[in-house]
Order: structure tokens, then C-alpha cells, then sequence
């Protein structure tokens, strides 16, 4: 779900990767951040992994980070020429019940 909403959109106004005019990737110990713009050039806001909260979040134009995904164990993102490279591992601890899911997504496009 968290993949879908990155692609598609969180909400709103607020476009998704799909949209996106352009990408830009910045890369740190502590998670990474995906800037978009829209086709006209202007802020469309940025997605990003924070390993420190273990959370997905998108943060809109001017205003502030909102988590979309929680208990995110770690996520990925490789920007190419043509394509953007996802993936997202999220694991969850209740009690005795422990479970893991990893899911990754290459998005192309053409232009």
C-alpha cells in the first residue's frame, strides 16, 4: 500500500511519482528523500524514508512531513536515467507473532 500511495498519490492535490515532472534523489545514512517537481518545474512536494522513526512520509509543498507508512525496517530508492528503483521492507513484533514483508517496484518512464 505505501508503494501504491508513492506512485499514485497520498491524497488531495498532492501527485504521485507518476505524475512527476522530475526527480531528484538525495542519499544518507539516516534514510533518503525523493524531491518532485511538477511538469511546469514548480515544487510538488517530497517523499522519504526516515530510518531513525522507521516511516515512510510525504511532505507537500511548504508544509510539513506526514507519515503514510509506519514500522518500515528498511527502504531503498536507486534513481537512473529512465527509471526509479523502490523497495520498502516492513516488519512488525506483537507478542509472539513476528512477521516480515519485502516489496520492490521499478517505475520507467520515456521521456
Amino acid at each position: 500500500m505505501a508503494l501504491s500511495r508513492m506512485v499514485y498519490g497520498t491524497g488531495g492535490a498532492n501527485i504521485g511519482l507518476r505524475e512527476a515532472g522530475n526527480l531528484t534523489l538525495s542519499v544518507s545514512a539516516g534514510g533518503w528523500e525523493l524531491e518532485m517537481e511538477d511538469d511546469g518545474g514548480d515544487d510538488a512536494g517530497t517523499f522519504g524514508y526516515s530510518a531513525s522513526s522507521s516511516n515512510l512520509y510525504f511532505t507537500p509543498p511548504g508544509g510539513e512531513a506526514t507519515p503514510f507508512a509506519g514500522s518500515v525496517a528498511a527502504s531503498t530508492a536507486t534513481l537512473s536515467t529512465n527509471r526509479l528503483n523502490l523497495g520498502v521492507r516492513v516488519s512488525l513484533r506483537r507478542g509472539r507473532f513476528v512477521g516480515s514483508q519485502q516489496l520492490e517496484t521499478t517505475i520507467r518512464w520515456r521521456n
